[in-house]
């Protein structure tokens, strides 16, 4: 691959010096090459696609930072048993829809016999529980995805 690129690099030095050309320059999807005078020569390398790879890259990271403006994710601040309901015959804390509030609970988890109550940290509308009642659930798991709403 590099002997052909110094051939094509060659190549063009000639055709410059045949035509008496300043510069020339040549782009194609894998790289481009600007020469200019007759002694220097600047080799510029790009690869296309990194460059489009790097774009996409670009355009994630600025949706994430939208996306963590607009949503809050609760993760498990302990590993134990998630529950969804105070007890096996009651009704969930909340559901996906549900407006919550700063302070509400949302969920136990239990640790070692012990209950433990996790609540909102911020206002806004359940979009997702991640996992299911009576899941195991490790330390910073997700739990609920909020849409967060002005207070």
């Amino acid at each position: 691959m590099k002997d052909e690129i110094i051939e094509r690099i060659k190549e063009l030095v000639a055709i410059m010096k045949e035509n008496n050309l300043k510069s020339i320059e040549i782009e194609s999807d894998d790289f481009s090459i600007r020469l200019e005078g007759n002694e220097t020569i600047n080799l510029k390398k790009e690869n296309k696609k990194e460059e489009i790879t790097k774009k996409e890259e670009d355009s994630s990271i600025k949706k994430e930072t939208e996306e963590a403006d607009r949503y809050f994710i609760v993760k498990a601040p302990l590993i134990g048993t998630f529950y969804r309901s105070p007890s096996p015959d009651s009704l969930p804390f909340v559901s996906v829809g549900d407006l919550v509030v700063q302070g509400q609970t949302l969920c136990i988890i239990e640790a070692m016999k012990v209950m433990n109550e996790i609540v909102a940290e911020k206002n806004g509308k359940i979009v997702q529980i991640f996992p299911e009642n009576g899941e195991m659930v490790e330390f910073g798991k997700s739990l609920f995805k909020i849409e967060l709403v002005e207070s």
